[in-house]
């Protein structure tokens, strides 16, 4: 839900403008291949990943060491310049007037 009406703008908007467009076709171009060899090896994926508890044990150990260790190689900002500080964060697409949302939030 965090990010359905954001989505469902471009959605939306596909029709009539072209970086809604490039944003879905991008999309797709990306989940395509999972898709085509999750399909091819459906059974192997599922006898060697899923059904085997020291496969999923190991995964589950590299991603936690991955977590714990990655964020201290990368060099994060310690902070924003004041020039920065005062321009809002860019989006990607935003929607026009005519395609603003005003019902109510289900989420509430």
């Amino acid at each position: 839900m965090l990010y359905f009406r954001r989505l469902w703008n471009i959605l939306v908007m596909a029709p009539t403008v072209p970086r809604a467009r490039s944003f879905i076709y991008s999309i797709l171009i990306a989940f395509l291949p999972a898709a085509v060899l999750g399909a091819l090896f459906h059974d192997k994926i599922k006898q060697y990943l899923f059904e085997s508890p020291t496969v999923i044990a190991i995964a589950l150990v590299i991603v936690i060491v991955l977590l714990a260790v990655i964020p201290s190689l990368l060099d994060y900002p310690q902070g924003r310049d004041k020039d920065e500080s005062d321009r809002p964060a860019p989006t990607p697409l935003k929607p026009d007037d005519r395609h603003d949302d005003h019902s109510v939030d289900l989420a509430a």
